[in-house]
């Protein structure tokens, strides 16, 4: 009888560690293989070409951008940098840093990006922190910028 307790037990014991419930094993299985994933950056242009043009190469992480913005308007002097900022909707809020004529400076620019189209935004400008900046985010002007379209990143 003491033999046949102690086969049971025994038993019971290997066959209850060996069938473990199949959610708990397959918990730790899952966990093991998740994987995590970054949104890779968008990466759009913008342009435009004629007697001005304008190059809008922008790079978007969820709401972050930063990117390249040149200029060469014709007869002013050209200027070419780099951006950082921030999309609100389809509004994009940036500091341009660039050299022009040999000077480096920092201004914020603002673009309307909708339909396939980005045009930048105009209000009064004042200097604050060594950098020209916009008085009021809110009076911004979109319907005299240069219309740039989108088009293939090269």
């Amino acid at each position: 009888m003491k033999q046949l307790s102690l086969l049971l037990i025994v038993t019971c014991t290997i066959s209850c560690n060996g069938n473990e419930p199949s959610s708990q094993r397959n918990d730790t299985v899952i966990e093991e293989t998740k994987v995590t994933t970054h949104k890779s950056p968008d990466v759009i242009c913008f342009s435009t070409t004629g007697t001005d043009t304008v190059i809008l190469r922008i790079n978007i992480s969820d709401s972050l951008v930063s990117g390249t913005l040149i200029y060469k308007l014709y007869e002013k002097d050209s200027n070419k940098g780099k951006l950082e900022g921030k999309l609100y909707g389809d509004t994009l809020i940036a500091d341009y840093k660039f050299i022009s004529e040999g000077i480096e400076s920092i201004r914020q620019v603002a673009f309307l990006i909708k339909d396939s189209m980005a045009i930048e935004g105009y209000a009064d400008i004042e200097q604050k922190d060594g950098k020209t900046v916009f008085k009021n985010l809110k009076s911004l002007d979109f319907t005299h910028g240069l219309p740039l379209t989108k088009v293939d990143c090269k």
